[in-house]
């Protein structure tokens, strides 16, 4: 099995928090102590601390209103129904020339 894992370094992180630079390295103590995830690679010779962005994404998730994340999760699946139900029909509109 593999998977797909994305590195972000400061920066991208920031962009994925929505926030400034700036502003996640002033809270990053913060961030720490409410469970934000470590970076997965620590700065070093080869380069600078590196965060999992899946890890990202399930902290993120796990902070959401349950309320948010049960219409999220509804949006997603009807979302991945109507594709499935246009690939459905062009298929069916190719067949029937």
């Amino acid at each position: 099995m593999t998977t797909d894992r994305r590195l972000l370094d400061g920066r991208a992180v920031s962009v994925k928090l929505g926030q400034p630079h700036d502003w996640f390295e002033y809270y990053r103590a913060s961030l720490d102590a409410a469970g934000f995830p470590a970076p997965c690679l620590s700065a070093d010779q080869f380069g600078e601390a590196l965060w999992d962005a899946r890890a990202i994404d399930l902290w993120l998730d796990a902070r959401m209103d349950p309320n948010l994340r049960t219409l999220a999760a509804s949006i997603t699946n009807h979302k991945q129904s109507a594709d499935w139900d246009a690939k459905l029909s062009g298929r069916a509109r190719e067949i029937s020339i």
